[in-house]
């Protein structure tokens, strides 16, 4: 195979131009992966989440098996408790980054996830989910 036909593009293309054709189809495949049933507010901290915050915002030192951004996340859209807490930890985190913007914005999210959490309670064991709200609110308040 000569030069010319290799299946390998050019190297004429901008790594920009390249990284940002990756990026629109990541972001693509993960606004397909939420809810239907969303809010706009909640997408925004949903995508605030896992765009600009990592492990070290719950004070892991590590995340190897991409739990922030993964596992979290997935268990976050099958539990409305789990939800709630994970866009009131974004959205805390976004107010105190952003200049301006009101650092009581989380309270709704933060009130919702513990009603959830509470009515859940009631009528079942804990679960995962229950377990990751749990500590998801605990972070919020250290």
């Amino acid at each position: 195979m000569s030069v010319s036909q290799s299946p390998i593009p050019a190297v004429t293309e901008s790594p920009t131009s390249v990284q940002s054709d990756v990026t629109v189809s990541k972001e693509q495949l993960y606004n397909k992966r939420l809810r239907p049933d969303l809010s706009s507010n909640q997408r925004f901290y949903l995508n605030y989440q896992r765009q600009h915050m990592s492990f070290y915002h719950y004070g892991l030192t590590l995340d190897c098996r991409s739990f922030v951004h993964g596992f979290l996340i997935a268990e976050a859209l099958k539990s409305d408790s789990l939800l709630h807490a994970v866009v009131a930890f974004a959205a805390y985190h976004h107010a105190v980054r952003t200049e301006g913007s009101n650092i009581q914005e989380f309270l709704p999210h933060y009130g919702s996830s513990l009603t959830c959490l509470r009515e859940a309670l009631k009528c079942r064991k804990p679960n995962v989910a229950d377990l990751l709200t749990i500590l998801q609110l605990a972070v919020l308040e250290v």
